[in-house]
């Protein structure tokens, strides 16, 4: 049952996705425009990073909320520990291709 809302929900996520990917392409191309789209291809990424917490929630409920201090920190520390590496990864490359302004860049953060 928990699988197949998690399914629906990212289905959703992807069909908005889709639809601010056909805007940007055959929409007008204004600032307002790209403003709408960047919401909209951000909605997949928060459904995809609210699962995790979500699935970690309901697993410490069923043991009746023991440690859920301490599950939910050490979620934390393997997601910033990922960022983290992306960050610096993706920075040092950037500085390998001798490119300073950094903009192109930020979608891979």
């Amino acid at each position: 049952r928990m699988l197949r809302s998690v399914r629906l929900a990212y289905c959703g996520g992807l069909l908005v996705c889709t639809f601010g990917c056909m805007l940007a392409k055959f929409g007008p191309q204004t600032e307002q425009v790209g403003n709408i789209v960047a919401v909209l291809m951000y909605i997949p990424y928060t459904i995809i990073w609210a699962f995790p917490f979500a699935i970690v929630g309901k697993y410490c409920t069923n043991n009746g909320g023991l440690d859920l201090g301490a599950q939910f920190g050490l979620l934390n520390i393997f997601i910033v520990i990922a960022q983290l590496f992306a960050t610096f990864a993706v920075s040092m490359i950037r500085n390998s291709l001798g490119d300073t302004s950094g903009l192109p860049w930020i979608m891979y953060l």
